[in-house]
């Protein structure tokens, strides 16, 4: 199998990210401190601290994330493990909220419910409130923030942040029973970095620069902390492991 980039196990990093990160920890350090202390001072508007150090070693790493693939996991709660491990993980549409309601909700709510629910669906649809998810597969790019709030939240109830918004503003009676049902799930498969937005790209090399940076220090717990975002589906043949949350 094609080795994967783990950000939380260092081992598995290529020997040029590692160097990129740790070799020029101290530099980096001190063109921040310098650089921040500018702007402390309220210097910063007329008096640009360079960070040629810091510049160069992100560009760098860049351009390293860009060709290499990491490991991803998603957050999710299952009522039926067995579809997903079939059919894949599909990006967030309003479609496949319906599909939720109609298939893995039947047991809880009856039809003229679930009519209920499908109408308030397509009420937030036509006022825009999917539009900044719709299309998109989020997930995070270290396992161990499996135990971050935002990450528990999707442990916390079934059908995903959209469906939660809609019934938490239309039919908060309902919201107990996206509570009880289905079973935390945490999957893991690789993605090749070059397909999540440059942004997080970005925001994932400052992770890295100050994990070097508190890794030399001791000041903080190195602590990565990444997220991505893909508009594919992710084949079930992907799949590297699928766990319970009594599995993570």
């Amino acid at each position: 199998m094609k080795k994967h980039i783990d950000f939380g196990i260092i081992e598995t990093w290529p020997d040029n990210l590692k160097r990129l990160v740790f070799d020029f920890s101290e530099e980096i350090s001190s063109e921040k401190k310098a650089d921040w202390e500018n702007i402390l001072a309220g210097k910063a508007h007329y008096n640009i601290i360079p960070m040629p150090t810091f510049d160069r070693v992100k560009s760098e790493i860049e351009e390293l994330l860009i060709g290499s693939s990491a490991l991803a996991w998603h957050c999710t709660k299952l009522v039926n493990p067995e579809r997903i491990r079939s059919e894949g993980l599909r990006p967030f549409s309003v479609k496949l909220i319906k599909e939720l309601i109609k298939f893995d909700l039947s047991h809880i709510f009856s039809v003229k419910e679930q009519d209920l629910i499908l109408k308030k669906i397509d009420k937030h649809n036509r006022s825009g409130l999917f539009d900044g998810r719709s299309n998109q597969l989020w997930f995070l790019l270290n396992r161990e923030m499996w135990s971050d709030i935002g990450c528990r939240e999707f442990f916390d109830f079934f059908g995903g942040e959209a469906l939660r918004k809609v019934i938490e503003s239309e039919l908060p009676e309902y919201l107990p029973f996206l509570k009880k049902v289905g079973e935390p799930y945490l999957l893991e498969f690789p993605v090749k970095l070059k397909h999540i937005a440059s942004y997080q790209i970005s925001h994932l090399t400052d992770e890295l620069i100050n994990f070097g940076i508190n890794t030399m220090t001791g000041e903080l717990e190195p602590y990565i902390f990444a997220e991505g975002r893909v508009y594919e589906k992710i084949p079930s043949a992907k799949f590297i492991k699928l766990s319970s949350f009594n599995e993570i």
